[in-house]
């Protein structure tokens, strides 16, 4: 278990189950999380929007037509409707409806028991207001549970992770897919002590040592396959992100045996 004044630097190898236990449970609900943490996760990968009452709500997407039928952006909704809304995700191999989950109730649940991947969502059309409200909400939020070395805050807006730095002492990551970032973007990142998140096809047997060699964390997604994760754990990275986290927990105790 995390202890209370656990060190930036000292943050174990992180099984990070992405959504929760995504691949068997509805994602981002409170039952995926709870089942995650059984399997052996210890980091919760998740994703938070805003109500237009500005209410953290955790939730991939802009909108619930995906899991609710619904075409109405989440930050165009009330919290008081959006408590309302059954989620469905037909992917999911158990169970697979939940309710909307806020991430103060998630902060209640669990407390310090297990590290946080908290991803800032937003979309083109939100203002920067909207986007620093998010950003100021969470904070407030970390710092009441008294989560401040629990939590690593993510996103693919550098932006968002400038302001976050310079409005708390939140770990930050920076994800990012496609193409590698130059070389200017890695000195704002390290400037900004960020870890990479990285879509895994970007690590490689050549990249991770530069990665490294910069001073990076590195912790890629979303990682399924394992003889992927046998090979990034070979290679020495600090965490994966998986729909799957008792796959991975698995694997890090056979080859911890071993």
């Amino acid at each position: 278990m995390p202890t209370k004044h656990a060190e930036k630097s000292k943050i174990p190898f992180q099984v990070v189950a992405h959504r929760g236990f995504k691949a068997h449970y509805a994602e981002n609900t409170l039952i995926s999380f709870e089942k995650a943490i059984e399997a052996g996760a210890t980091m919760l990968e998740l994703d938070v929007r805003m109500t237009k009452d500005e209410v953290v709500v955790i939730l991939h997407d802009p909108t619930l037509l995906r899991l609710g039928g619904h075409r109405l952006h989440v930050s165009e909704m009330s919290w008081d409707v959006l408590k309302t809304i059954n989620l469905m995700d037909k992917k999911a191999r158990h169970l697979r409806s939940g309710s909307v989950l806020t991430l103060e109730k998630l902060f209640e649940r669990f407390g310090n028991s297990v590290y946080y991947d908290v991803e800032i969502k937003t979309s083109k059309h939100h203002l920067l207001y909207h986007k620093h409200q998010l950003c100021s909400r969470v904070i407030d939020l970390v710092a009441r549970f008294d989560l401040d070395h629990f939590v690593m805050a993510t996103s693919f807006e550098l932006d968002i992770l400038q302001y976050l730095h310079d409005n708390n002492n939140l770990r930050l990551g920076y994800n990012f897919k496609g193409e590698m970032p130059d070389q200017w973007l890695f000195d704002k990142l390290k400037k900004i002590d960020a870890r990479l998140c990285p879509h895994h096809a970007l690590v490689t047997e050549e990249s991770l040592p530069k990665f490294k060699e910069m001073k990076f964390k590195v912790i890629p997604w979303v990682v399924n396959a394992e003889r992927r994760m046998h090979e990034l754990l070979y290679w020495g990275v600090d965490g994966i992100i998986s729909d799957n986290p008792e796959k991975l927990a698995r694997l890090l105790g056979r080859i911890g045996s071993a």
